[in-house]
């Protein structure tokens, strides 16, 4: 099960386990589709299609083969099935982001599960529309539904373009979060000589002079390993690999707008279609891949000979597109990451390195006055205090 959930941060998922992420990923997925939505069910009679025996058959036959996954695996991996979509979203994923998009995208993707549970009514109220919309779009074949559907797509859409567009003028943070607060309040009591590190990783003292020897050696490591963080952080901070790592995230963030801009642009064009052909003027019937081919050159700037806008909502849309695309993406977004957002980072780096360091003094006097040495001579009396120092070293390269 340890191999399977990989949490030791610097090993990539064993190839070994890749097919029971797909496996599971897609029992669950086929699960709630016939169970929840009865798609198979939807889609036979969307298409005149009559298998009597299928619509109660089918059902059983998925449980039957989760049945039989589960008797030919060990009993963890079973676990595993059962609670893998928690398992997905509190850790399999977000060891995927915080591996390709160091700790600055992870700590986004914390804001954005947190804020959902935040706002719970209003993310179950997105889903039950969604779902709502989906599944008349698959039974109810009238133009309603069809308008219906876009109208919500549309809704997301506009929602995630305005969260999108108030983001970027935004102040610039390291993290995805404020931190200044925070750390100016630290700073106030370092100056007194307050280290939240010390208060919170510091054992107090037994009675018995073992437990105070053991005591101690604990302590010496704990302060060793802070030093060695706080330290490792700054050059990290101030390194091309932490520069280049918070590039990375502003480049998946870039991404996905992209992606999402090109489905949605697709879906509507695709039903704009399905609702009225004369909405554009095509050669012959275009295919679901030739709207994404039309949807993309769309917001490239160009066009294509096989279909072109006839209606103006068909023309809005193409017009909406360029405006998205050209204005935010290439104006927006572009002017504020690459110069109103690189000097904001440059001081909050000065003012996270200004914090470790004086966190770091703060550890080393403690060093000095609590046990008379300095730490480079507490290295030297705690055992195996190297390899425990290059585990840290990996990990802290692996967030930053």
């Amino acid at each position: 099960m340890g191999t399977f959930l990989n949490i030791n941060l610097d090993r990539p998922t064993p190839t070994k386990f890749i097919w029971k992420h797909f496996l599971f990923t897609l029992l669950w997925t086929i699960g709630i589709l016939v169970f929840f939505f009865r798609v198979d069910v939807v889609l036979l009679n969307k298409y005149n299609i009559t298998i009597e025996w299928l619509e109660g058959t089918l059902p059983i036959a998925i449980l039957i083969l989760i049945g039989l996954v589960m008797l030919t695996q060990k009993w963890y991996y079973s676990l595993a099935l059962f609670l893998y979509p928690f398992l997905a979203f509190a850790w399999f994923i977000p060891k995927v982001v915080l591996s390709r998009g160091k700790i600055y995208l992870f700590l986004n993707y914390l804001t954005f599960i947190f804020n959902k549970f935040k706002c719970f009514k209003r993310t179950l109220l997105h889903f039950g529309l969604f779902t709502l919309a989906f599944m008349l779009l698959v039974i109810v074949s009238d133009s309603w539904t069809k308008w219906f559907a876009v109208g919500v797509v549309a809704y997301f859409y506009l929602t995630f373009l305005l969260h999108y567009i108030r983001q970027s003028f935004r102040p610039a943070t390291l993290f995805g979060i404020s931190i200044e607060t925070f750390i100016d309040d630290l700073l106030t009591k370092g100056k007194q000589n307050e280290s939240i590190l010390i208060n919170s990783f510091i054992v107090k003292t037994g009675g018995d002079s073992n437990s105070e020897d053991e005591t101690k050696n604990k302590n010496l490591t704990r302060l060793i390993m802070i030093n060695f963080a706080l330290d490792t952080i700054v050059s990290r901070l101030n390194g091309f690999r932490g520069k280049r790592a918070y590039a990375i995230s502003l480049m998946y963030e870039l991404f996905i707008f992209l992606l999402s801009s090109i489905l949605f642009f697709w879906f509507v064009n695709y039903e704009l279609y399905q609702i009225s052909p004369s909405n554009f003027v095509t050669i012959g019937t275009p295919s679901s891949f030739e709207v994404l081919y039309y949807s993309i050159k769309n917001i490239a700037f160009g066009s294509i000979d096989a279909i072109k806008p006839l209606s103006w909502i068909a023309k809005s849309v193409e017009l909406f597109s360029y405006l998205v695309i050209g204005i935010l993406l290439f104006v927006i977004v572009v002017s504020v990451i690459f110069s109103l957002r690189n000097e904001k980072i440059n001081e909050n780096i000065k003012l996270t390195t200004t914090l470790c360091q004086d966190q770091n003094r703060i550890v080393q006097e403690y060093v000095i006055k609590t046990y008379g040495k300095d730490i480079q001579s507490a290295v030297t009396e705690v055992a195996n205090i190297k390899k425990s120092l290059q585990q840290l070293s990996d990990i802290i390269n692996k967030l930053f």
